[in-house]
């Protein structure tokens, strides 16, 4: 199989904070792309164990209101494990994400992730170097074209 049509997953999460040991997920977003082409998501909001800081809400457009009706993380994980199947896993800075998902899963008493895995945002830091101020992918877009 070339890999133009390897499947891959991009997957992106919210969370209350920096750290699973005193955040909480807030959303769970994953893109399937097979051939440059997007074939099917998958997207839920998480009720989280704490309140969403304003400064969080602020940065994410995510506020209380929007999860306070929304599944817990073990309640989506079985359907996010299910739709990533072992498809390549593919995510700007995916090592938080993966973090926050790896703490959900075994949390709930499920196995990790073992997917294979590319964070575009390592990535980025090895091929852009010091040629772009930062890795944020707003820059990478202009700096890139």
């Amino acid at each position: 199989m070339a890999l133009y049509d390897v499947p891959f997953v991009v997957v992106d999460v919210e969370t209350t904070g920096g750290s699973p040991s005193n955040a909480s997920l807030t959303e769970v977003a994953a893109a399937r792309y097979r051939g440059g082409e997007l074939i099917e998501t998958f997207r839920s909001f998480v009720r989280p164990d704490e309140r969403i800081p304003p400064f969080v809400s602020a940065l994410t457009g995510i506020t209380d209101e929007m999860v306070a009706d929304a599944p817990r993380a073990g309640q989506i994980l079985p359907s996010l494990l299910e739709f990533v199947r072992g498809d390549v896993l593919v995510g700007h800075n995916l090592r938080f994400d993966l973090t926050f998902l790896h703490h959900a899963l075994l949390w709930t008493g499920r196995a990790g992730f073992e997917n294979p895995s590319v964070d575009t945002l390592a990535l980025a830091r090895r091929l852009c170097g010091d040629e772009l101020p930062n890795c944020q992918l707003a820059t990478l877009a202009l700096g890139l074209g």
